[in-house]
């Protein structure tokens, strides 16, 4: 990405709000409970970076060690669809994490911006099976994810997807417990039914989240709406998913059975793994026709076909599983 306005830089290193270190704060990204990402300058490798830092009156131990964990997380992914750390390190007492500044956005931008219908169909679909592949590494790593959703894939300029975001993810093999039993973690809408209650998020929490995601790319709404966050989640945790072609026209029938699987309540009823899910999405792609717009799938051999995929793929998973890895 080129470097920002002269005139914008000078403003910056004028005024001592804005210096960080060697990092100059251009604006802000996006802000939560825990942290603040900023769109900043690198003044010492003059490049443009996306600037992760724990809030002032955020900074808990628990706080800090999630932060801690969300670095040892992106460290042991190394996947080309994983977001990856410039460094870590402190400012001011509060730890922050740099990672590339991308310019498109992010899923959620792409779909609402231009419509599920102006984004051609299989265009949607390679972007989640490409996340999908992504989360497959990061379990292969003893890494779940927990909050995978539209907002957490990021997009470059020439629209390859990024998984960012693993502030809540759980390190397998952790044996400190950072949250309380039957906190929430998650985005309500998004998030498995056993994130939203006592049950215990795994590898099968992200299928979940998976799918949800391939929701919205089909459909252009989350699986679970509803007035307020109490509604979210007792819709997620009491009422089946409406099919995504009852939602948005043309929905094919093959990602529609995929999709619902990967939303069961039950966890045992998903899709094993994400090396699960993306052969499935690979399956449908591969179908002749599949990429024709407006065409709604292949019939009984492309539903054989995605069966045959996930079958597969989570048998060759299971014989690969270390005692470490998510189940």
């Amino acid at each position: 990405m080129s470097a920002p306005d002269p005139a914008e830089l000078a403003a910056a290193r004028a005024d001592p709000r804005r210096n960080l270190g060697k990092f100059l704060v251009l604006g802000e990204l996006g802000r939560g409970g825990m942290g603040v990402v900023y769109r900043a300058w690198d003044e010492r490798l003059g490049r443009l970076v996306a600037l992760k830092l724990v809030l002032a009156d955020a900074a808990t131990p628990e706080a800090l060690a999630r932060f801690e964990r969300d670095a040892q997380a992106l460290a042991r992914v190394a996947h080309g669809n994983v977001l990856p750390v410039y460094e870590q390190g402190a400012l001011q007492g509060r730890p922050y994490l740099v990672t590339p500044l991308l310019a498109g956005g992010t899923l959620t931008d792409l779909v609402r911006r231009e419509g599920p219908a102006a984004v051609p169909l299989a265009r949607r679909v390679e972007l989640v099976r490409d996340v999908a592949r992504a989360v497959h590494a990061a379990h292969e790593q003893g890494v779940v994810h927990r909050d995978l959703k539209p907002g957490n894939v990021l997009l470059d300029r020439e629209g390859r997807p990024y998984v960012a975001d693993f502030g809540l993810a759980r390190l397998a093999d952790a044996r400190a417990k950072l949250t309380a039993t039957g906190a929430m973690l998650g985005t309500p809408a998004y998030a498995a039914p056993e994130q939203l209650g006592e049950g215990r998020a795994d590898a099968r929490s992200d299928v979940y989240g998976l799918a949800a995601t391939l929701y919205f790319v089909l459909t252009g709404r989350p699986p679970f709406d509803g007035a307020s966050e109490l509604n979210v989640v007792a819709a997620v945790l009491q009422r089946p998913p409406v099919p995504p072609s009852r939602v948005a026209a043309g929905v094919p029938g093959p990602l529609e059975a995929l999709c619902l699987a990967g939303l069961a309540k039950d966890p045992a009823a998903r899709p094993p793994t994400a090396a699960a899910f993306a052969p499935a999405l690979d399956a449908w792609l591969a179908a002749p026709g599949a990429r024709a717009p407006g065409r709604r799938g292949r019939g009984l051999l492309v539903v054989a076909a995605l069966a045959c995929a996930v079958a597969g793929a989570g048998a060759a998973f299971a014989l690969r599983t270390t005692p470490s890895a998510p189940p």
